[in-house]
């Protein structure tokens, strides 16, 4: 991963950040784009056997995916009604 300062000077129309402290810190960026804040639990912090931790990196895997297919769907639409108006 890199850190989100190389990012500052990029323009987005959405930002999406997933863990609390990042939600409290997260910078500015150009174009005023979307934040959006998904509270997921890391799962680098399960403490237990080496299946548990597995199966929580696979959780948090499948829920981001949940998520991220539904912010397409999301967007799609939006951008459908947006082209429906003008």
């Amino acid at each position: 991963s890199r850190h989100v300062d190389e990012f500052q000077h990029q323009s987005f129309d959405y930002i999406v950040t997933v863990c609390d402290r990042m939600r409290e810190v997260c910078p500015s960026f150009p174009g005023d784009p979307d934040i959006i804040h998904w509270s997921i639990p890391d799962p680098i912090e399960v403490e237990g056997t080496h299946e548990e931790q597995y199966r929580a990196f696979e959780q948090t895997a499948r829920y981001l995916l949940v998520r991220i297919r539904y912010l397409l769907t999301s967007i799609e639409h939006e951008q459908k009604i947006r082209k429906q108006i003008s």
